[in-house]
């Protein structure tokens, strides 16, 4: 692990990056059937402490152990509903036409953002 951390920061350094020691995190991904699959406990590598996350935020996406994406999807519509409830809060301020503008602008980005990873899903999941 230590050797792959390394070399991620070495190549970050070859093209003018800076990993952010803060924010970084270990994803361990594994079979969903064996539930009890043994984590290893936090490790320090350099001068950073990682310690396995259930789930990772990737460019917009949330990824968990298992490649399920259940958390994604439930932050996605939590974030849709969220929207919707806002534009509820000043419709009343707002004609037909620009309601129907911002609900579509506000929900549909949440919908549409990284959907193509969502494609084959279960039905359970959404």
């Amino acid at each position: 692990m230590e050797l792959c951390v390394a070399s991620f920061r070495q190549w970050m350094k070859t093209n003018m990056l800076k990993l952010n020691d803060g924010k970084t995190e270990i994803l361990i991904i594994h079979p969903k059937p064996p539930h009890q699959h043994v984590l290893p406990v936090g490790e320090i590598i350099g001068n950073m402490h990682l310690t396995p996350n259930t789930h990772a935020r990737n460019l917009g996406m949330t990824f968990d152990s298992n490649m399920s994406l259940e958390r994604h999807v439930t932050n996605m519509f939590r974030t849709a509903n969220y929207h919707l409830h806002s534009t509820g809060c000043i419709r009343r301020y707002l004609e037909h036409g620009h309601t129907k503008q911002l609900v579509h602008a506000m929900v549909i980005s949440c919908i549409d953002c990284c959907n193509s990873l969502l494609n084959g899903l279960s039905v359970a999941v959404v």
